[in-house]
């Protein structure tokens, strides 16, 4: 196993001559000004404009064959390079293997160890968690920063540091579980006092609201609620006086006679006389007036009932079915 090496003694020797260029450099510029100067300034009219497309398809033409040469001449020079580039790849892919190899160990090693501190980890908060009657599960997002190195000693064991924030973050869970269901108790118990519904507004207590935002809502909600109920019941009350009232107009009876006080004094014979002729009459009357009448009652509302019993009627009636 190779723990130390001398890099430099591995560095191959190349042995390479430096290409050098020679060419005209002179010569060339001179032919290229001496080409373009007649183009210095070109103008392009209506007359010329066929030749000025041919004079652009010359120059074109040389760009591309000055351009060739040198990428040829490149290409010449890049040959030894590739050769010997392709044979170093060739001797240094060799190390790939171990390479890999080794790798592929240590980071199967380092998750094994990563694994055991997270359940060594897992372990103080399950411990620490039961004490305070929490899951300690609900800490497992945090385990993962927890199981560094840095908070492990050389035998993996975990360092009391550990221990410290499980302690503090145990403490804060169970300071805020008791702040959350004292505030979903005052949610409760306020919506059963305005006899509303609680499972909305602890969704915005769970959502983040606060409670004194939340309070807020319940009691703007219940005002608009009374609000409403007290618009119902007036428009109820109403709507039951006008078809008491139309009722009433429909079934009028003739007010009862009262006897003077001089009829109440006549003899025996003659009052009785009389009782019978009212008697008599009062009997065809209800005769006249016998209706069948199929009626919905709200035995809560029973005024309707209290003006036949006042005015005499004699009725029988049954209940079918009560709407709300």
């Amino acid at each position: 196993m190779v723990t130390e090496m001398n890099l430099e003694e591995y560095k191959p020797e190349v042995l390479y001559t430096p290409a050098v260029i020679r060419f005209d450099e002179e010569k060339l510029n001179a032919q290229i000004g001496e080409f373009t100067a007649k183009y210095a300034d070109y103008v392009v009219t209506s007359e010329n404009l066929n030749t000025a497309k041919s004079d652009r398809a010359i120059l074109r033409k040389l760009y591309k064959a000055l351009e060739d040469r040198r990428k040829e001449i490149k290409k010449r020079l890049n040959e030894p390079y590739k050769e010997f580039e392709d044979k170093f790849k060739i001797a240094i892919a060799r190390i790939d293997e171990p390479i890999n190899n080794i790798d592929k160990q240590v980071k199967a090693y380092e998750e094994k160890i990563k694994v055991e501190r997270l359940e060594k980890i897992a372990e103080i908060f399950k411990s620490k968690s039961d004490e305070s009657g929490l899951d300690y599960r609900i800490f497992e997002s945090k385990f993962e920063k927890f199981a560094l190195a840095a908070n492990f000693t050389d035998k993996n064991n975990p360092k009391k540091i550990i221990s410290d924030e499980a302690d503090y973050l145990i403490t804060n869970e169970v300071a805020r579980k008791k702040k959350y269901d004292e505030d979903v108790t005052a949610i409760c118990e306020l919506c059963a006092d305005y006899n509303l519904g609680s499972a909305a507004y602890v969704r915005n207590l769970e959502n983040g609201a606060e409670l004194s935002e939340i309070i807020n809502i319940i009691t703007a909600d219940a005002r608009a609620h009374a609000e409403k109920m007290s618009r119902d019941e007036e428009m109820a009350r109403k709507a039951a006086e006008y078809q008491t009232s139309q009722l009433e107009q429909s079934f009028a009876v003739p007010q009862r006679t009262q006897l003077s006080h001089h009829e109440q004094i006549q003899p025996q014979n003659d009052l009785k006389q009389n009782n019978d002729e009212v008697h008599q009459q009062t009997q065809e009357r209800k005769k006249r007036m016998k209706v069948v009448i199929e009626l919905m009652i709200d035995p809560n509302k029973p005024k309707f009932k209290a003006f036949l019993d006042d005015n005499g009627f004699e009725y029988t009636y049954k209940i079918v079915e009560v709407e709300d």
